[in-house]
């Protein structure tokens, strides 16, 4: 949730995809601790833009929270 936070959004939703939503969509991308963010290149036949302004905003925001102390 640390990454959505840092986008400085207004509002936020978190919620299931459901397949019939996918050509609506413009991005979709993936995260972890390993990646950082990733685009998401298609899901079956639905190609995404790679290069979307927001995917660039999730990778900085990404780049900008702190690590956790092990």
């Amino acid at each position: 949730m640390l990454l959505l936070q840092s986008l400085g959004t207004p509002k936020q939703i978190t919620a299931p995809v459901r397949i019939d939503d996918v050509p609506n969509m413009a991005a979709a991308f993936a995260t972890n601790t390993t990646i950082g963010v990733r685009s998401v290149y298609a899901l079956d036949d639905v190609q995404f833009s790679q290069d979307h302004p927001v995917l660039d905003a999730l990778r900085d925001g990404y780049a900008g929270i702190p690590g956790d102390r092990l």
